[in-house]
């Protein structure tokens, strides 16, 4: 899957599962008032960039690097391009330094209080138009 693939179907899993603010993805909560561990984090609402790494099949956290096992190094690759990509589309769109040390970053933009799904998604969709043009 190359990066504008990824990137729309992220757009497409926010879709169909919801949209998360303030953190990678939203489990449901059991009876007892705790996240139900039972279901499946690539199923649940998640934020442009757990979205990104569910794309792939991963985890929502992955782009994070973390748990990262010997067999997914090549998927985690694709999720850091993928979102390099994203927060790259999104400097340039909301005026953000070009150094990514000095700007804010996808987790920022996408947890803004105004932000809205529709917005995570469309910018999704755009940044995937953008690459698909660029090639």
């Amino acid at each position: 899957m190359n990066t504008a693939e990824i990137l729309a179907k992220a757009a497409d899993v926010i879709e169909k599962q919801g949209w998360a603010q303030g953190s990678f993805f939203e489990r449901p909560t059991g009876d007892d008032g705790l996240p139900d561990l039972s279901i499946d984090a690539r199923t649940c609402p998640v934020c442009a960039r757990g979205g990104i790494s569910v794309a792939v099949g991963q985890l929502p956290t992955f782009g994070d690097g973390a748990y990262v096992e010997a067999d997914a190094i090549a998927d985690w690759e694709v999720v850091a391009t993928a979102e390099k990509v994203f927060a790259d589309y999104l400097a340039a769109r909301e005026g953000w330094p070009a150094d990514r040390t000095m700007r804010p970053d996808i987790e920022y933009w996408n947890d803004t209080s105004e932000r809205t799904a529709e917005e995570v998604v469309a910018a999704l969709r755009d940044c995937a138009s953008h690459v698909r043009d660029a090639v």
